[in-house]
């Protein structure tokens, strides 16, 4: 007895949970809103790709350069680091670097 063939990719990508994005200041005018539920994954890696895809923001070629992270006040890279996955009722928060003269 054989294994069912996995048809569809997409299937692995959500779980049922969802998390809370924010778009703070000059991010939110570039998403083109201040704050959207999407569902999720727990790997941090694939919850950017999902929010790229449901938001249209490209989170992963901006983030270090123009905005950093947080999920629940921790830095994305701390918590890629210590291993914390994403879980339901999270909120991501997406900043701006600031910067002046």
């Amino acid at each position: 007895m054989g294994y069912p063939l996995l048809t569809s990719l997409k299937n692995w990508e959500y779980e049922v949970m969802h998390v809370k994005v924010k778009f703070a200041a000059g991010a939110s005018s570039m998403a083109g809103m201040r704050e959207i539920c999407i569902k999720a994954n727990p790997d941090p890696l694939v919850t950017l790709k999902l929010i790229e895809k449901q938001t249209g923001f490209p989170i992963r070629d901006k983030m270090g350069k123009e905005y950093t992270l947080l999920v629940n006040g921790k830095s994305f890279k701390t918590i890629q680091k210590e291993g914390i996955m994403i879980k339901e009722g999270d909120t991501i928060l997406v900043v701006p670097f600031i910067g002046g003269g």
